[in-house]
């Protein structure tokens, strides 16, 4: 394969630039149509002497291939020999031995001869010759300007723009990692974030399995969903394989692989194939790089609070299996008050971790009760003083087993309030109106909601109706005026939807 050395700039300039062809074009119609040449130094250029327009070759070139041969070295040399002379005049006129006149036009750059712009047989008796050619001269000098203001402006915009793309990244980045706690909600958002930045079609996130030797899709969006999505990949094996096995980068004019990487191997993060079917570059590299930086510190935090979420559930498990030994007591509307709970909750804007706190304590409400006498929570007809005194005691002997657990305990607010009362009546710190943790506002309502509706030893249970209609009569006293809005906006919808199931 023959490597060809890049363009230089001012061939770039003028392959593309529309202001120089017309430019030069009129200029051209105007010296007679004269063939045009860009002479560089051999050692800067892919080509040292290039034709300004191919259709404008002399007769003499075009007939003999020989004769052009001589010509261009003539042109090349000749350019050559003047590269650090002063011109007595610009644009200076030499003869050549094959009978042709050359008009050498020097292109200088920041006070330095960069080359020539040579036109071949201007007409001798041309009419204005003299001050169209220093038109031209002049034309030149500032489309070379301009020619390496474009080149600098250029290289600044890809020096700076693939940092401030990759600054822009990581600012969206923690975004994303602030608000996603799950892997499950992680991932996609990060895959998809850098399909975007990428101007990707394509792109997957890949995790190592137990067994340290897979690779397991976890995300796969839009192009690589149509060989990726249910194959695991072996270590060694694929592109992802590889570059899991030998934790190094991969680029290809359609691909990126980038291993994730804690103290081991995370797993791997790709993308294929630009919108513009452009090459991949390695900005784009650099760019996958730090967000994978920052992605697998997300992951390892996502997996390590999935693994304290498990740990948390199972001990949620055990003091509920623990309290169905214990009470006998009906539990089933468990699932219904959490739910509940939730929908509440998120209909007064509570987020995220408040959220998951106050679905959890309506599985715990009862936990304090395990210490109360079984037949006090099995008596039938009203109790006594004393016997509520105990009765009472159940929300803080609950917080006091939720203490022990430190998964549990942002928990302890609203299993310790819940049945504090707004009109600040009730127990254990006759809290009042808003001193009372909005999650105890709320479960204070729910878990008295699902107490009516479930059968109990000392009565017979409502119709859903009739316990909404009886919290709308404590709005205001037991139960906090706007929590209750919200309930009965919830239940008015849970209700009409039942009808008509």
């Amino acid at each position: 394969m023959i490597l060809r050395k890049p363009k230089h700039i001012l061939e770039k300039f003028f392959d593309s630039s529309e202001d120089w062809k017309e430019g030069y074009r009129s200029f051209v119609d105007l010296l007679g149509h004269p063939c045009g040449w860009l002479v560089l130094p051999a050692d800067e250029v892919s080509e040292k002497l290039r034709p300004l327009d191919i259709s404008h070759r002399c007769p003499q070139c075009i007939q003999a291939a020989k004769h052009q041969k001589l010509c261009s070295e003539f042109i090349y040399h000749t350019a050559m020999r003047h590269m650090n002379d002063e011109f007595k005049k610009i644009p200076e006129e030499i003869p050549c031995s094959h009978g042709h006149i050359y008009s050498m036009f020097p292109i200088i750059q920041d006070g330095e001869r960069k080359g020539f712009i040579v036109l071949l047989d201007i007409p001798k008796h041309l009419a204005n010759k003299k001050q169209l050619m220093a038109a031209f001269a002049a034309f030149l000098s500032n489309m070379i300007r301009y020619a390496y203001k474009e080149f600098e402006l250029q290289h600044v915009y890809e020096t700076v723009h693939p940092r401030a793309l990759a600054l822009s990244t990581l600012h969206s980045l923690h975004r994303v990692i602030r608000s996603s706690l799950r892997l499950d909600e992680l991932l996609p958002r990060v895959a998809r974030l850098c399909a975007q930045i990428l101007k990707a079609r394509g792109s997957a996130i890949m995790l190592v399995d137990s067994t340290g030797k897979y690779l397991i899709p976890k995300v796969v969006l839009g192009d690589m969903a149509k060989t990726k999505k249910h194959i695991r990949h072996r270590l060694g094996h694929g592109i992802e394989g590889k570059v899991g096995e030998t934790c190094e980068f991969y680029r290809s004019p359609r691909c990126i692989a980038i291993p994730l990487i804690d103290d081991d191997l995370v797993g791997v993060i790709s993308v294929c194939n630009k919108i513009d079917n452009s090459p991949f570059t390695d900005a784009d590299v650099e760019i996958v790089k730090t967000l994978s930086e920052q992605a697998v510190v997300a992951i390892k935090s996502a997996q390590l609070y999935e693994e304290s979420e498990e740990l948390t559930l199972g001990s949620i498990k055990s003091i509920n299996e623990l309290m169905n030994l214990s009470l006998d007591v009906d539990h089933s509307h468990h699932q219904i008050l959490g739910d509940l709970a939730i929908e509440i909750g998120k209909e007064m804007h509570i987020h995220g971790d408040e959220l998951t706190n106050l679905y959890r304590a309506t599985y715990l409400l009862d936990t304090g009760q395990i210490g109360t006498p079984k037949n006090i929570l099995e008596k039938r007809s009203k109790l006594t003083l004393e016997e509520f005194e105990k009765v009472k005691q159940h929300p803080e002997s609950g917080a006091n087993v939720l203490r022990k657990i430190p998964s549990l305990r942002p928990l302890i607010p609203i299993i310790l309030h819940h049945h504090e009362r707004y009109d600040g009546k009730g127990y254990p710190d006759h809290l009042k109106a808003k001193d009372i943790p909005l999650g105890a506002r709320i479960v204070a309502i729910v878990d008295a909601y699902s107490a009516m509706i479930s059968k109990r030893p000392y009565r017979k249970k409502m119709a859903p109706e009739e316990a909404v209609e009886e919290i709308r009569k404590n709005s205001g006293t037991q139960f906090d005026p706007d929590v209750v809005a919200v309930f009965e906006r919830v239940m008015e919808r849970r209700l009409r939807e039942n009808r008509t199931a």
